[in-house]
């Protein structure tokens, strides 16, 4: 993945586009070798539908993740919505509720990292409606007796609750952190675009200095020698010295600040990169 050519495009969306690229080229041979051993652990506890269920939607993330035709964004999304799935099926077929939240706040994680304020607000939402609606669920009992058996309502309200909090604050802390790395990331490019600008306005000073500037000088100079040759004798000789000795000083000040001017220019483009 190369870094945005388009200037429109901010520093913050590359970022979060190499850091999704990152975690799926690292993160899915560890996702599938956790698959495996889940799948080898449940089959012989005789469950079946959770490691194919683990199994379908780790493909459907790789499939996803590995289409070019898919926008990035619609990727991110599918990766969230595996994470979601898994939560919500372990909590409910195991009554897995540490896992299946750690599933949940990973996902509230990933919207908080790639997505804006907005959507990652609505990843909190979802995770209060999912925790609300197993609580109601645990009450009804509408879930398997192996889970309902596991925690009582109470825990489950406990373990909410304390998820919910844990949840909120970390994707407080991180969309600070992230919007503050965005105004940091804008201002540097404001300040890499005035400084290209102040780069460009002392090429024309350096332009003007050497050419514009110099170039009627060099005709004063030219017509000095002009006539201290021709009219030898004929005037002022100490006139003529002093003429030519403030030619030739305001020649080497106009030399000295075109080369300073070169040596400032090839610092900055040293420093632009």
């Amino acid at each position: 993945m190369q870094p945005p050519a388009d200037p429109d495009k901010s520093e913050a969306e590359y970022i979060s586009n190499r850091l999704f690229t990152n975690a799926i080229v690292y993160g899915m041979p560890i996702a599938i070798l956790v698959i495996i051993s889940s799948v080898f652990v449940n089959l012989k506890a005789g469950n079946f539908f959770l490691p194919a269920f683990g199994t379908a939607v780790l493909m459907v993330v790789c499939i996803s993740s590995l289409n070019a035709n898919i926008s990035m964004a619609n990727r991110k999304l599918v990766a969230s919505a595996a994470m979601v799935s898994m939560g919500i099926i372990l909590i409910a077929l195991r009554g897995s509720h540490g896992i299946g939240c750690m599933y949940l706040l990973t996902s509230s994680i990933f919207y908080a990292l790639h997505f804006s304020d907005k959507f990652a607000r609505r990843g909190v939402w979802l995770n209060i409606a999912i925790c609300c609606g197993f609580i109601l669920a645990v009450y009804f009992r509408l879930l398997p007796d192996n889970v309902l058996n596991v925690v009582p309502l109470k825990r489950w309200i406990t373990y909410s609750i304390n998820f919910l909090f844990l949840n909120i604050l970390v994707i407080i802390m991180i969309r600070q952190t992230i919007n503050r790395l965005e105004r940091a990331l804008i201002m540097e490019a404001m300040l890499h675009q005035e400084l290209k600008n102040q780069n460009e306005k002392l090429k024309d000073i350096a332009y003007v200095q050497a050419h514009t500037i110099r170039l009627p000088l060099t005709k004063i100079m030219a017509l000095t020698d002009l006539i201290e040759n021709e009219y030898k004798g004929l005037i002022d000789q100490e006139l003529m010295s002093s003429l030519t000795h403030s030619s030739n000083e305001l020649d080497s000040m106009i030399r000295k600040i075109v080369s300073e001017s070169e040596t400032i220019l090839t610092e900055l483009n040293t420093i632009n990169g």
